[in-house]
C-alpha cells in the first residue's frame, strides 16, 4: 500500500511537531530532575538574587520550581521522561510505517486531550487553545488516515 504524497507530507509535519514537543518534554524532565536534586542550592541562589534585586530572574525561572517542591518535581521528571520517550519511540515507528507505532501514537495523542480541555475551562489562554487545536487536528488526521476505507 503506497501512501499518497500530501498525506505523507502531513505525516512528516506531525512527526516534526510531536518531535519538538517530545524534546521539550525531555528537557523539562531533565530540568525537573536536576532541580529536585539541587533544591537547596536553587533556594539559596534565589534568596541571593532577591537580595541583589534580580526579581525578574527569580520570578520567571525559579518561582515555579521553588513553589512546586521536591515531590512534585520528582513526579514531573518521571512522567515527562516516560511520555516524551514513548512519543519518540512512536515517531520513529511512524516514520518507518510500523503498525504498532500507529496504535501507540494515536493513544499518546489522545491521552492528554481531556486534560487540555480541563485546562482550557479552568485557565483559558490563546496558547493553550492553539495547542489543543493542533493536538485535536493531529488526532483527527490520524484517525481518518487509519480508518478510511480503501477504494
Amino acid at each position: 500500500m503506497e501512501t499518497q504524497a500530501p498525506e505523507r507530507t502531513s505525516l512528516k509535519f506531525i512527526i516534526l511537531y510531536k518531535g519538538i514537543i517530545a524534546t521539550i518534554m525531555l528537557l523539562i524532565s531533565l530540568i525537573s530532575a536536576w532541580s529536585w536534586r539541587n533544591f537547596d542550592t536553587l533556594a539559596t541562589w534565589a534568596e541571593i538574587n532577591l537580595i541583589n534585586g534580580e526579581f525578574q530572574t527569580v520570578e520567571l525561572i525559579l518561582k515555579p520550581i521553588l513553589n512546586a517542591g521536591i515531590p512534585s518535581l520528582k513526579l514531573v521528571a518521571r512522567y515527562t521522561a516516560v511520555y516524551g520517550s514513548l512519543i519518540i519511540i512512536a515517531l520513529v515507528g511512524l516514520w518507518y510505517e510500523k503498525f504498532w507505532s500507529k496504535i501507540l501514537f494515536v493513544g499518546l495523542v489522545a491521552v492528554p486531550l481531556p486534560l487540555e480541555v480541563k485546562e482550557l475551562i479552568h485557565d483559558f489562554s490563546i496558547i493553550r487553545l492553539t495547542i489543543f487545536i493542533l493536538n485535536l487536528a493531529v488526532f483527527i488526521f490520524l484517525m481518518i488516515r487509519e480508518f478510511k476505507t480503501e477504494d
